[in-house]
């Protein structure tokens, strides 16, 4: 009995043993994964501090804009408004860097809290890996805040040699306003005064030519007059002669007719008596037919009615 009973505590023993090197190894891996991490997040912080030097590049880069617009004299609020856009970008790059640097570091301090309650050995580990990550980043953000601090007082102090760029500018276009205004009320008064004798000239001109076509009006006027008079007396004269013409041919024309409504009413006559002689003539030859009952009738009355039709009796 004893003797099974150490068999297994010993398997319990080697069973305890497995679990504790396989936490171990897992330990071990999670401690492996928070290294990468961190050197991950270092890289992150070494980055950042790279954009930072870039951030400090663009710094100066403005400060030289800033001195060149000075020299140049352009719109002062322009420029500015770019450098605020320009600063703005800068410092919410800054501010994003210092929320990641600060999620990284939450992250790698709940991370070094599960390693402490796996593994006291790589919690050891872990921690002072951490330790080491959380001191870089927060030196980083200290830099950061240093940088944003330094671009601060740079903004400042280009709003303010701005400012003064600016009243220097708006006295120099000022003084260049008022000289513009005054040559142009010059330039205004001289072209009216010019304008004034170029119209005087061409009124007395007008008048003038006004004058001599009034006298051509007046001669031509006087000429359609006679023309006119002359041309009714002739068109007067040629209408008598037309009319005593017209009224010879219309006697003339009705006296023919006369003689050919005589000449057309004898032919009239001639013509009738002709037919009703004939009608006579075949009315007697139909009607000796009729007694002689040489036809019928009916042939009668056909050839009779057919005769009146031939000479529209």
């Amino acid at each position: 009995m004893v003797i099974a009973n150490y068999g297994g505590n010993d398997a319990a023993a080697k069973a305890k043993l497995a679990e504790a090197e396989l936490a171990l190894e897992q330990a071990t891996a999670e401690a492996a994964a928070a290294r990468a991490q961190a050197e991950k997040n270092l890289k992150s912080v070494e980055a950042r501090r790279a954009a930072l030097a870039g951030s400090e590049a663009k710094v100066a880069a403005a400060k030289t804009t800033v001195a060149k617009a000075k020299v140049a004299a352009n719109s002062s609020g322009d420029r500015l408004v770019q450098l605020e856009q320009t600063y703005s970008a800068e410092i919410k790059a800054l501010n994003e860097s210092q929320a990641n640097s600060a999620a990284a570091i939450k992250a790698l301090n709940a991370r070094a809290d599960e390693l402490a309650r796996a593994s006291n050995a790589s919690t050891a580990v872990a921690k002072a890996e951490a330790a080491k990550g959380l001191a870089d980043l927060q030196k980083a953000l200290e830099e950061q805040k240093a940088a944003v601090a330094v671009a601060n007082e740079a903004l400042a102090k280009a709003k303010a040699d701005d400012a003064k760029a600016a009243e220097a500018n708006k006295v120099a276009n000022e003084a260049k306003i008022a000289e513009a205004v005054k040559n142009a009320e010059k330039a205004v008064a001289d072209e009216r005064l010019a304008s004034e004798a170029k119209l005087a000239d061409a009124n007395a001109k007008m008048t003038e030519a006004n004058k001599a076509a009034d006298a051509k009006i007046a001669e031509a006027n006087k000429a359609a007059e006679k023309a006119v008079a002359d041309e009714r007396l002739a068109a007067e004269a040629k209408l008598a002669d037309a009319n005593a013409k017209m009224t010879e041919a219309n006697k003339n024309a009705e006296a023919k007719v006369t003689e050919a409504n005589k000449v057309a009413a004898a032919a009239k006559a001639q013509a009738d008596a002709l037919k009703y002689s004939e009608f006579n003539a075949r009315y007697a030859l139909l009607e000796s037919k009729r007694r002689a009952k040489s036809i019928t009738e009916e042939e009668y009355k056909a050839t009779l009615s057919e005769l009146r039709k031939e000479l529209a009796l």
